[in-house]
């Protein structure tokens, strides 16, 4: 999988929205694995909703991998407020929170890419 450029003016430290899925764990792989990679931080952010009573397990799951990477992991447990938008769009607004508290937390510039996987299966920045 070949990286696009990294663009000159993007933060140099990244949140990674990790669900431990396939295409989660692809991208959080192959950033870390990045040898002389252009960003000088990476943690990957999982974000429990709480619907599934296999969830704290997955989220173990997350660590492990994350850990295998030496990547930092941010485990957030939301609590889902369903609104006009349905289940799916409250979950996303959680997910969104999670990651706005993440980025204030830190208070340093972290950002997530804007795009994983771009339909020729390049990763996008």
């Amino acid at each position: 999988m070949d990286l696009l450029p990294f663009p000159i003016d993007a933060p140099r430290r990244l949140l990674v929205a990790f669900s431990g899925g396939r295409d989660s764990t692809a991208l959080l792989h192959r950033l870390a694995t990045t040898r002389d990679a252009p960003w000088t931080g990476l943690r990957a952010v999982h974000v429990d909703h709480g619907w599934r009573p296999e969830a704290p397990a997955w989220a173990r799951h997350c660590g492990d991998v994350a850990a295998a990477l030496g990547v930092e992991l941010a485990v957030h447990r939301v609590a889902v407020k369903r609104h006009g938008d349905g289940p799916e769009g409250a979950a996303r607004a959680a997910r969104w929170a999670a990651f706005a508290a993440e980025r204030r937390a830190d208070g340093s510039g972290w950002q997530r890419p804007r795009r994983a996987f771009g339909r020729d299966g390049r990763l996008k920045l």
